[in-house]
Protein backbone atom coordinates (compact mmCIF):
# COMPACT_ATOMS: atom_id res chain seq x y z
CA UNK A 1 0.00 0.00 0.00
CA UNK A 2 1.64 3.06 -1.13
CA UNK A 3 1.32 5.94 1.82
CA UNK A 4 1.04 9.45 0.66
CA UNK A 5 0.90 12.04 2.86
CA UNK A 6 -0.33 16.07 2.12
CA UNK A 7 -0.84 18.45 4.88
CA UNK A 8 -3.75 20.84 3.84
CA UNK A 9 -3.87 24.34 4.78
CA UNK A 10 -7.14 25.92 6.95
CA UNK A 11 -8.20 27.56 3.08
CA UNK A 12 -8.29 23.87 1.77
CA UNK A 13 -5.28 24.36 -0.46
CA UNK A 14 -2.50 21.64 0.05
CA UNK A 15 0.47 23.01 1.91
CA UNK A 16 3.32 21.52 0.29
CA UNK A 17 5.61 23.32 1.86
CA UNK A 18 4.83 21.58 5.12
CA UNK A 19 4.20 17.88 4.03
CA UNK A 20 7.80 18.17 2.08
CA UNK A 21 9.18 18.92 5.47
CA UNK A 22 7.47 16.48 6.90
CA UNK A 23 9.15 14.03 4.43
CA UNK A 24 12.52 15.92 4.96
CA UNK A 25 12.28 15.45 8.98
CA UNK A 26 11.86 11.12 8.21
CA UNK A 27 14.72 11.23 6.00
CA UNK A 28 16.45 12.52 8.67
CA UNK A 29 15.06 10.03 11.38
CA UNK A 30 15.55 6.97 9.29
CA UNK A 31 19.17 8.34 8.65
CA UNK A 32 19.47 8.51 12.68
CA UNK A 33 18.00 4.87 12.85
CA UNK A 34 20.43 3.58 10.48
CA UNK A 35 23.31 5.07 12.40
CA UNK A 36 21.89 2.97 15.34
CA UNK A 37 21.59 -0.25 13.47
CA UNK A 38 25.29 0.39 13.03
CA UNK A 39 26.66 1.09 16.50
CA UNK A 40 24.27 -1.93 17.22
CA UNK A 41 26.19 -4.45 15.12
CA UNK A 42 29.40 -2.68 16.45
CA UNK A 43 28.07 -3.78 19.84
CA UNK A 44 26.76 -7.01 18.65
CA UNK A 45 23.47 -6.22 20.23
CA UNK A 46 22.54 -7.84 16.79
CA UNK A 47 24.01 -9.57 14.08
CA UNK A 48 25.08 -8.58 11.12
CA UNK A 49 22.10 -10.50 9.21
CA UNK A 50 19.55 -8.39 11.55
CA UNK A 51 21.73 -5.63 10.83
CA UNK A 52 21.44 -5.98 6.83
CA UNK A 53 18.23 -6.94 6.88
CA UNK A 54 16.89 -3.58 8.81
CA UNK A 55 18.85 -1.63 6.75
CA UNK A 56 17.20 -2.65 3.41
CA UNK A 57 14.12 -1.37 5.41
CA UNK A 58 14.77 1.36 6.55
CA UNK A 59 16.71 2.46 2.70
CA UNK A 60 13.27 0.81 1.44
CA UNK A 61 11.45 3.91 3.75
CA UNK A 62 14.02 6.10 2.45
CA UNK A 63 13.73 6.09 -1.14
CA UNK A 64 9.99 5.65 -0.91
CA UNK A 65 10.36 9.39 0.86
CA UNK A 66 12.81 10.57 -1.67
CA UNK A 67 10.34 10.43 -4.44
CA UNK A 68 7.70 11.62 -2.31
CA UNK A 69 9.92 15.01 -1.77
CA UNK A 70 10.30 14.72 -6.02
CA UNK A 71 6.64 14.64 -6.13
CA UNK A 72 5.86 17.42 -3.91
CA UNK A 73 8.54 19.59 -5.42
CA UNK A 74 6.82 18.57 -9.06
CA UNK A 75 3.75 19.94 -7.51
CA UNK A 76 5.26 23.09 -6.25
CA UNK A 77 6.38 24.32 -9.55
CA UNK A 78 3.05 23.33 -11.41
CA UNK A 79 1.17 25.11 -8.56
CA UNK A 80 3.69 28.25 -8.89
CA UNK A 81 3.36 28.24 -12.57
CA UNK A 82 -0.48 28.21 -12.10
CA UNK A 83 -0.47 30.62 -10.00
CA UNK A 84 1.51 32.89 -12.89
CA UNK A 85 -1.03 32.15 -15.41
CA UNK A 86 -3.67 33.03 -12.86
CA UNK A 87 -2.22 36.31 -12.26
CA UNK A 88 -1.49 37.21 -15.96
CA UNK A 89 -4.80 36.19 -16.58
CA UNK A 90 -6.13 38.36 -13.66
CA UNK A 91 -4.27 41.25 -15.04
CA UNK A 92 -5.64 40.80 -18.31
CA UNK A 93 -8.89 40.78 -16.81
CA UNK A 94 -8.43 44.07 -15.22
CA UNK A 95 -7.04 46.08 -17.95
CA UNK A 96 -10.04 45.03 -20.07
CA UNK A 97 -13.03 46.12 -16.88
CA UNK A 98 -10.98 49.42 -17.05
CA UNK A 99 -11.02 50.57 -20.43
CA UNK A 100 -13.83 51.08 -22.44
CA UNK A 101 -12.96 49.70 -25.77
CA UNK A 102 -10.95 46.40 -25.91
CA UNK A 103 -7.49 47.55 -28.25
CA UNK A 104 -6.44 44.58 -30.41
CA UNK A 105 -3.53 43.55 -27.82
CA UNK A 106 -5.85 42.58 -25.66
CA UNK A 107 -7.91 40.57 -27.55
CA UNK A 108 -4.84 38.61 -28.91
CA UNK A 109 -4.03 37.82 -25.33
CA UNK A 110 -7.79 36.42 -24.31
CA UNK A 111 -8.75 34.86 -27.92
CA UNK A 112 -7.05 32.12 -29.92
CA UNK A 113 -8.96 32.29 -32.82
CA UNK A 114 -12.59 33.90 -34.37
CA UNK A 115 -14.43 31.67 -36.71
CA UNK A 116 -17.15 33.45 -39.14
CA UNK A 117 -19.55 30.23 -40.72
CA UNK A 118 -20.89 30.30 -43.69
CA UNK A 119 -24.40 31.17 -42.12
CA UNK A 120 -23.63 34.35 -40.50
CA UNK A 121 -22.99 32.65 -37.42
CA UNK A 122 -19.53 33.43 -35.24
CA UNK A 123 -17.43 30.76 -32.70
CA UNK A 124 -14.99 32.08 -30.67
CA UNK A 125 -11.58 29.78 -29.14
CA UNK A 126 -10.32 31.41 -26.32
CA UNK A 127 -6.90 30.56 -25.14
CA UNK A 128 -7.79 30.10 -21.42
CA UNK A 129 -9.87 27.00 -20.19
CA UNK A 130 -13.35 26.69 -19.34
CA UNK A 131 -14.48 27.13 -15.70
Amino acid sequence: MKQKYVVVAACGKPDYEKTLQTFQSKITDIQKVNLNLYKDKVKEIITEEQFLELLEETNKEKEKCILQIQEINKKIEESKEQEKSNSILKNVVNKILNFEEIDTNLMGLLINKIMINLDGTMEIEFKFKEI
